[in-house]
């Protein structure tokens, strides 16, 4: 997880926002507290394909 200062955040958002992996969180804070996250979007899957190998972790699915 990145953290990062509102004024760094305003600097650089489009850049913090193209360089998101999918799931992950970059914290915002002002004076050492955090006051925003950003999250990106995981990928969208069509039905019947699988995820790719991580973003299905702590899912857990059984056969009956």
């Amino acid at each position: 997880m990145l953290s990062v200062t509102i004024q760094e955040a305003r600097a650089t958002l489009p850049n913090l926002i193209h360089r998101l992996a999918p799931g992950e969180v970059v914290v915002i804070t002002e004076n050492d507290c955090p006051v925003a996250r950003l999250v990106s979007e995981l990928p969208t899957v069509k039905p019947g394909l699988r995820l790719p190998p991580g973003l299905g972790k702590g899912c857990m699915s059984m056969a009956t």
